[in-house]
């Protein structure tokens, strides 16, 4: 192969990219399946919610749930059909947050398409294979990894809408999909707002009035669903005492500058445990919104989503409607993960330079609809500056990688059981013996 051929240089690097990507899928089903098949006990949270499950009929899901329990109607529906067809086991009734956390990760694949490229692709997509936090709730009782991947897919089908001239059936997809969402994920009220924010902010600037009308009505229609799904089981949600008084310091300050300390908490205890990263947490959250900057050069209208989801949620939560802390904000994590993509890639390019415009230009003749791989640089043009962006890229994905990798690495060898009572209560039966007594 001639090292100097663009049209074999890209070929390879296509090919290199496309191992990468397999890899990181794979090893991010590995870690999914591993913890799953561990069968571990239902710790007591997990216990509540499956009693609930198992001990009702399907209409019993329609219901408000005992022991200070919530989750999402469709959540319910799919774990009772899974119960009533697989029986009562830790297997059966973790399997539907297993499935949702497999395809999860193509779906962010498809995500990252449309929001970075090369080796700031790479890094988020290993972020998220690798995240702690995505894997145990893949194998756990409750509805959080459907709360991320709803996240997902609602910002996949966004996508044609942001473009200039989006079809009605866009407009539909998204329409019915936010419906469902709205039935599976609680937080999917707020990226559903989010991207109709971004919508009419859109429509508004381009004068284009007629889609404007789609956005609302579709809006319209979300919010009649939320109505319906209140009278259901969110009201008896929000005025469960239990639950507001656990989630107490969850809530954001009202006024914001009333407490400051709030916002450094949430900031740094959200970082080191949504994101496994228990180091440099203010640092990674500058990376955030570096990342955030590149993304709206690039992809403004993501960047404007991805700013109004995090507005609703900060208002929500200031208005102490959803607290902002640990797994009820997991829904959240892979827009972070976006993000922290973006500034690995921006850094890349920034430092790596530009290529020589005639490569370039030949480049783009000979390879059509092919889009430029970090690795699709010949080897003439890896010049000092462009090795040197390579380096510092790499090395920040590192720095970012090590918290996540080491933690998913000893889960692997030594997987989480949290809760995990079945070797004491075998030894209980056991030793049981006439005349003993509970």
């Amino acid at each position: 192969m001639n090292p100097g051929n663009p049209v074999e240089t890209s070929r390879t690097s296509f090919s290199w990219e496309k191992a990468a990507t397999a890899s990181l899928l794979l090893i991010g089903v590995l870690l999914r399946l591993r913890q799953y098949l561990t069968g571990r006990s239902l710790w007591v949270d997990e216990a509540m919610l499956a009693l609930n499950i198992v001990n009702r009929g399907l209409v019993g899901m329609f219901q408000p749930l005992d022991y200070d329990q919530g989750a999402p109607i469709g959540f319910l529906l799919v774990e009772k059909i899974f119960n009533l067809i697989l029986g009562k086991n830790e297997f059966a009734l973790r399997l539907f947050p297993l499935l949702v956390g497999l395809l999860s990760l193509g779906l962010f694949y498809l995500l990252l398409q449309r929001t970075t490229k090369g080796i700031g692709l790479l890094t988020a997509l290993a972020l998220f294979a690798l995240n702690p936090r995505l894997i145990y709730y893949s194998s756990e009782v409750k509805q959080y990894i459907v709360d991320a991947a709803v996240t997902i897919v609602l910002l996949v089908l966004a996508a044609p809408l942001f473009d200039p001239a989006p079809r009605k059936k866009d407009f539909v997809r998204l329409l019915l999909a936010g419906v469902i969402a709205l039935w599976f994920s609680h937080p999917a009220v707020f990226v559903l707002a989010g991207i109709g924010l971004t919508l009419v902010i859109l429509h508004l600037r381009r004068r284009d009035f007629a889609s404007l009308r789609f956005v609302l009505g579709m809006g319209c229609l979300w919010v009649l669903n939320l109505g319906l799904l209140y009278l259901l089981i969110l009201r008896d949600l929000s005025r469960n005492a239990y639950m507001r008084e656990y989630w107490q310091g969850a809530f954001a300050p009202l006024p914001p500058w009333s407490d400051p300390a709030w916002f450094v908490r949430c900031i740094s205890e959200n970082i080191r445990m949504q994101f496994g990263m228990p180091y440099g947490v203010f640092f990674v959250f500058a990376l955030m919104l570096l990342g955030w900057l590149v993304l709206f050069l690039r992809q403004r209208s993501y960047a404007i989503a991805i700013a109004c989801i995090f507005l609703v949620t900060w208002i929500a939560a200031s208005l102490q409607l959803y607290p902002a802390f640990e797994r009820m904000i997991l829904f959240l994590v892979p827009v972070g993960l976006i993000l922290l993509g973006a500034a690995v890639q921006g850094l890349y390019e920034r430092l790596q330079g530009y290529l020589d415009t005639d490569n370039t230009e030949k480049t783009e003749e000979s390879v059509k609809g092919r889009k430029e791989s970090v690795l699709s640089v010949s080897r003439k043009h890896l010049s000092p500056v462009k090795l040197t962006g390579l380096l510092a890229a790499l090395l920040l994905a590192g720095f970012l990688l090590y918290g996540p990798l080491t933690a998913s690495v000893q889960a692997f060898i030594t997987p989480k059981y949290a809760g995990h009572i079945r070797p004491s209560m075998e030894h209980l039966r056991d030793s049981w013996k006439d005349g003993d007594v509970t």
